[in-house]
């Protein structure tokens, strides 16, 4: 059963298969009353989708940032910032950049490995706003050179060393807090989909989740994706437990690509079972910045 909030959702302006009206669309139908927008390293579909959503719907700008830690990758989540601050355009021009170079580095690789990739097919990658290892998996599949996309990921792009062409996690925590936002560890075990080799999940340890903890706590994160459609309930009580250790925020969001992933609208664990709005403490931080913003405004109102 969908849950009435998921904060964790992609559209074609990154690498969803979704147009921001056509997702519009499965929100109302879902039952969804509260939701996000989080494309890779642009704002751009969530501010295609803002002026779309329909009254009684309550919507959040949000980005997804992929970056590097010295414990490994890690995706940070942003709510509620300010868009147009100068310090979060910064961060996210170079997060586009980065996002640009790395695709020129994967064709590069593909070539060597024998992938052909035509001069048409990386125009229309180029003129992709957020192009990432989904949309070039779906050319290796439909080349016949892999069976699914996660075949043609771990086979051809997961071997591309692209680790120096991403943002440090402090770059991106310190621009989403510094614009007034909530920055979220995503998914913090892992996204958890099946290997192509052996079927099996791929999950991170609570031990390595600790790890990397260490280092986003000291760089101020402010919160932790407890609730993820790939995990179970004892994953998410421990993550629950560890979110309320540090004094974090508990998000809950599905990781929705349309097409490009299994995963429903609103599916907030892996039993697909609703959580409660009152699980998700993010939403109270949200109410009261959303309160406290009005009555500024008020008090501005006033002073005319």
């Amino acid at each position: 059963m969908a849950s009435a909030t998921d904060l964790h959702m992609h559209t074609r302006a990154s690498d969803g298969t979704d147009y921001p009206d056509e997702l519009v669309e499965k929100i109302v139908r879902a039952g969804i009353r509260t939701f996000a927008v989080t494309d890779h390293d642009t704002i751009d579909g969530a501010l295609e989708v803002q002026p779309m959503v329909p009254e009684g719907i309550t919507f959040y700008i949000g980005v997804e940032f992929t970056c590097r830690t010295s414990l490994g990758e890690v995706h940070i989540l942003g709510y509620h910032f300010r868009p147009e601050d100068a310090i979060f355009q910064a961060v996210l021009e170079k997060g586009k950049r980065l996002r640009r170079e790395k695709l020129d580095r994967r064709i590069a690789w593909l070539k060597k490995q024998g992938v052909p990739v035509t001069d048409i097919e990386i125009d229309a990658f180029h003129r992709m706003k957020s192009c990432g290892k989904p949309h070039l998996a779906n050319m290796i599949v439909n080349k016949g050179l892999a069976r699914n996309m996660n075949e043609a990921i771990h086979r051809y792009l997961d071997p591309c060393d692209c680790d120096d062409l991403k943002l440090t996690s402090a770059e991106a925590i310190g621009a989403i807090n510094a614009s007034g936002g909530i920055s979220v560890w995503a998914h913090p075990l892992g996204e958890g989909f099946r290997r192509p080799r052996d079927g099996r999940s791929r999950f991170s340890t609570m031990e390595q989740c600790y790890a990397k903890l260490q280092e986003l706590v000291r760089q101020e994160i402010r919160g932790m994706e407890c609730y993820y459609s790939q995990y179970s309930q004892s994953q998410i009580m421990k993550l629950e437990q560890t979110a309320e250790a540090y004094h974090l925020c508990v998000s809950g969001g599905s990781d929705y690509h349309g097409t490009n992933k299994n995963i429903e609208l609103g599916q907030l664990n892996a039993a697909m079972s609703r959580v409660s709005d009152d699980e998700l403490s993010i939403l109270r931080e949200f109410d009261r910045r959303d309160r406290k913003s009005a009555s500024l405004e008020i008090d501005e109102d006033e002073l005319l």
